[in-house]
């Protein structure tokens, strides 16, 4: 034990620490830097990969990921956080190098659970703390890089089953709650959205705010990266009408009206904004085909950036840096990792993975 807390240790010192603070014993701290070229990370099978986007370059840096889960890039791009699989039914999130190779590295873990699931985890703007969901006991709650304190609990929530996001000034964190509707109704359950205020001063539990859904479900939150001259920053995937939209809304005045961007009879899914903040991107679903759409935020300027004529769906997807080009995965005949420039294209193929994260 001790001597895996001496490589852990190791491990986060090589990581580096923010000014004033030593090198911590159980959590790393990530400086907020961003120098190293573009990489993409991929999950595949149980083991975690990084590759060139040209598809060069791959070389495996962890074993034991839960290829299903979530990962997150440190902002500085020196380590990956992901979900461990899960060993008598615990599943933590670590944290591994990405500039050494997997055999000379191990891991750090990040929240030492004795029971339960970590899972799906969002870096805070300032790089200081890291959200994540938890399923025993089931909540959203935050740990602190660099200290042995244990993870916050924000939240005392039933059911949990989307991907946290921060507010841009790391004061709020939007995520969704599955909800009972009515005995009687067909779907019994409907996910809803909530912004949870964070401040890190406070213990306990923070107060949350449910998302006006209008008439029907709301999911895949996305907060702009940036800040707008427009207010309405939140997009996500609201269920209008009959069909899935993307939709705006304001996250500081909830009371403001809605935006649907889209508008269509087709499904809309997975919106993700640019890194500038200039564009949407988003899925949408009609009879025939899986088409790469964006925008700007007011829903001008559509782009159709590429057209997929097969099952299954792909997964949500992953801008470039300068916002160039856009990747995703697609599990048609075998799951495969494709890259389409953003003003559109004809995807091309870079490997074979499912959970991506491009940096």
């Amino acid at each position: 034990m001790r001597g895996n807390c001496l490589r852990i240790s190791a491990l986060l010192a090589a990581l580096g620490s923010f000014a004033g603070c030593s090198p911590p014993t159980e959590r790393g701290a990530i400086s907020r830097d961003s120098k190293s070229p573009g990489q993409i990370a991929l999950v595949r099978g149980s083991h975690l990969y990084l590759i060139k986007p040209d598809g060069s370059a791959e070389r495996e840096i962890a074993s034991n990921v839960a290829e299903e889960m979530p990962i997150e890039w440190s902002r500085n791009g020196r380590f990956i956080i992901y979900s461990g699989i899960a060993q008598g039914g615990v599943s933590d999130l670590w944290a591994i190098e990405t500039d050494r190779h997997s055999t000379t590295v191990l891991p750090a873990n990040l929240t030492r659970l004795t029971s339960g699931v970590a899972r799906s985890p969002a870096i805070s703007p300032d790089s200081k703390r890291v959200a994540f969901m938890r399923d025993q006991p089931a909540g959203l709650y935050v740990l602190t890089l660099g200290s042995v304190d244990p993870p916050r609990r924000l939240t005392h929530d039933g059911q949990l089953d989307q991907i946290p996001t921060w507010s841009p000034d790391g004061k709020s964190i939007v995520y969704g709650e599955l909800v009972f509707t009515d005995e009687s109704a067909v779907e019994k359950f409907r996910m809803q959205l909530l912004i949870a205020k964070y401040d890190p001063a406070s213990a306990g539990v923070a107060p949350a705010t449910p998302i006006p859904a209008g008439d029907g479900a709301s999911d895949s939150p996305a907060l702009s990266p940036m800040p707008s001259d427009s207010p309405y920053a939140l997009a996500f995937r609201a269920h209008r009408r009959g069909n899935d939209e993307i939709a705006l809304l304001d996250p500081v005045h909830l009371a403001a009206p809605e935006i649907n961007l889209t508008k269509s009879w087709a499904d809309e899914h997975d919106p993700v904004w640019s890194p500038d903040g200039a564009r949407l991107a988003f899925w949408r679903r009609t009879k025939t085909a899986h088409e790469l759409w964006t925008f700007r935020p007011d829903g001008t300027d559509a782009v159709q950036v590429c057209t997929l004529r097969a099952e299954p769906a792909p997964g949500p997807v992953e801008w470039s840096g300068d916002s160039r080009q856009i990747a995703f995965s697609f599990a048609h005949a075998h799951a495969g990792i494709l890259i389409v420039e953003s003003a559109g294209g004809i995807p091309r193929r870079i490997g074979d993975g499912t959970q991506i994260k491009w940096r």
